[in-house]
């Protein structure tokens, strides 16, 4: 049904909790999982010094996700303002849904799904699917 599925992560608790879910999609369809750490640049760091952390830190959490999953799996680093980037690497990549966690808060804070995951949600041409 799926052949590419894309987990956009930022290095959160809420945006980690959607990985086995989308490991257990990928196995049962056979897909392609992609698990992409996206972070925007701070404006305080320089740059070159922020994307070498930002680099370390997400291949360090990717490698471990690899490990744990069944699932065929790439990972890859996208920067730039979270939206954009998800957003263009999902057409550029051919993927074909994208599972992005929601912040799992209940009442009334449980009306917003959480900033980045609302935003893709409401502009992607792709199917998502928000884990909670």
């Amino acid at each position: 049904m799926f052949e590419k599925i894309l987990v956009p992560l930022s290095g959160s608790a809420s945006a980690e909790a959607a990985v086995p879910y989308a490991t257990e999609i990928a196995a049962k369809n056979d897909s392609e999982l992609i698990l992409a750490h996206v972070n925007a640049p701070e404006k305080l760091r320089s740059l070159r010094s922020y994307l070498e952390g930002v680099r370390v830190l997400a291949e360090r959490q990717l490698s471990d996700f690899s490990i744990k999953t069944r699932a065929t799996v790439r990972t890859d680093l996208l920067t730039g303002e979270p939206i954009e980037g998800i957003q263009r690497y999902a057409g550029a990549n051919g993927c074909d849904l994208i599972i992005m966690a929601s912040h799992g808060r209940r009442g009334v804070e449980g009306l917003v799904l959480g900033n980045e995951t609302q935003k893709v949600l409401t502009h992607s041409k792709i199917p998502v699917l928000v884990y909670r």
